[in-house]
């Protein structure tokens, strides 16, 4: 059931969340004994994200590429927060092998699993450009890597629910109509393009998988896709670095206005906040800073849904060991 539904219809859901004081890290409840995985947690908002987490006392796996570049964020966190319950655990997104890797690992070692942060990302190259697995670089790791960790730690997410999933898309995806071939296509290659679709792609596949864990009974794990805002990230440096002078000066002005500890707050609020358990939050939009935003048209058509699952399901039956079918 969305949030929409658990309200009397004299009550709108935006009217809801908009009598809420914007989230800050005040309102983060007590996380001791829970854990909590954040993918690319190296840099950006990953690293805000996993140390606001940690100085809740919640048990945070990084899941990250580099161990050096992680290493000296768990140092940042153990000075600033005192928890030493953070671990770094190797993780390559545009790797299907590493991510299974990853799955096993983490199903072996839990018991339990709070919440999944789908945080990991990349501004893809401005040529075309593979992952190791054959995938457009956008595409394969912005959408179907997240889909195949999703995928991969359901069974631990619904064994410890109420638990939750939280990926971490753009306003960028209302700016793309859905095309897989194009999307695939080298002679239609345009990095921001690229971005653009795979952002469409994860909050297409992110509604989706929301809708079939409903269809389901689902009341244990609850999915949502967040925007974040425009941050001064790694990742906008390197939009900027192939934007033209007029749209450098137009971002630069817009970033100065959300630095990344704000920029962290929404993926914290949808993490963390006893609302989305409350109400039942799940298949929603999040938007700065916890309140229900809208995604676009295109994210959740249902023609597009049935093709990109089914997109996903091939690709991962035929490229990631062992992989059976989701039966969702």
């Amino acid at each position: 059931m969305r949030l929409g539904r658990t309200f009397s219809s004299t009550v709108p859901t935006r009217l809801f969340f908009a009598r809420h004081k914007p989230f800050d890290t005040s309102q983060i409840p007590d996380l001791t004994g829970k854990t909590h995985i954040v993918t690319g947690a190296s840099n950006g908002i990953g690293v805000i994200t996993a140390l606001e987490l940690a100085r809740k006392g919640s048990h945070v796996v990084l899941a990250c590429r580099s161990e050096a570049r992680t290493q000296a964020v768990m140092d940042r966190i153990v000075k600033e927060t005192g928890n030493e319950n953070i671990e770094y655990m190797h993780l390559e997104m545009s790797s299907l092998a590493s991510i299974k890797n990853f799955a096993d690992a983490v199903l072996a070692r839990f018991d339990t699993l709070d919440t999944l942060l789908l945080n990991a990302a990349i501004m893809p190259p401005e040529s075309y450009t593979l992952t190791a697995d054959g995938l457009e670089s956008g595409l394969g790791v912005n959408c179907v890597a997240n889909a195949y960790l999703s995928l991969s730690l359901l069974p631990l997410l619904q064994q410890s629910g109420p638990s939750r999933i939280v990926s971490v898309s753009s306003e960028a995806h209302k700016r793309f109509r859905f095309n897989l071939a194009a999307m695939q296509d080298p002679a239609k290659y345009n990095y921001w393009h690229s971005y653009q679709g795979s952002k469409l792609a994860l909050t297409l596949f992110t509604n989706e998988l929301a809708r079939r864990l409903e269809a389901q009974g689902n009341n244990q794990v609850l999915v949502n896709t967040i925007h974040p805002g425009t941050v001064h990230t790694d990742m906008l440096r390197t939009l900027l670095k192939n934007a033209s002078p007029t749209m450098q000066r137009f971002i630069h002005l817009i970033a100065r206005t959300m630095p990344v500890e704000k920029g962290a707050l929404t993926s914290l609020y949808t993490a963390t906040s006893p609302e989305i358990v409350e109400k039942h939050v799940i298949g929603e939009y999040i938007v700065p800073l916890g309140k229900i935003g809208k995604c676009s048209g295109e994210a959740k058509n249902q023609k597009h849904a049935a093709e990109l699952w089914e997109f996903i399901q091939d690709t991962l039956s035929a490229k990631a060991p062992g992989y059976t079918r989701s039966t969702l």
